[in-house]
């Protein structure tokens, strides 16, 4: 293999295994229990805790997405690429060190979410609702310096 393309495909590894954890690939994640039991339920699992009070399960949302067979690796890796920039802004925004307002970030998170759930819309439409339906409860999370804190 010529060392261009070795080095190609180095990055390439670095960047999954890198992105394994927010996305729910991986060795370490439930794709192998997913591949060794292929039957899905049905109805789409609701966002919500289980304690039914309304919270957000950012974690199985993450998860959820990640599994979704709608967005391709490549798409996922640059969503995730992109979120983490965003989170890094938001928290400078936070800090009072941030470039940008409150506000330009609730635009930059509005694009991020119609850029979601546009990806999800045709093939996993229940999971594009559910997040269209979070957007507003997950930005009021995300523009409260506790918790965002929190997250």
């Amino acid at each position: 293999m010529n060392p261009a393309r070795a080095l190609k495909a180095g990055i390439v590894v670095a960047v999954v295994v890198a992105a394994s954890g927010t996305f729910g690939i991986g060795p370490h994640s439930s794709t192998t229990a997913v591949a060794a039991n292929p039957v899905r339920p049905a109805i789409p699992v609701p966002i919500g805790d289980a304690d039914g009070d309304g919270d957000i399960d950012l974690d199985d949302l993450a998860k959820r997405v990640g599994d979704s067979k709608a967005i391709g690796l490549l798409t996922k890796l640059s969503l995730k690429h992109e979120i983490d920039g965003f989170k890094a802004d938001l928290k400078a925004v936070h800090d009072g060190v941030g470039k940008s307002t409150l506000t330009q970030m609730r635009e930059r998170y509005d694009l991020m979410v119609h850029k979601l759930m546009t990806l999800l819309q045709a093939k996993d439409p229940g999971l594009a609702k559910e997040i269209s339906e979070a957007r507003n409860f997950l930005w009021a999370k995300l523009a409260d310096p506790r918790e965002f804190r929190k997250m």
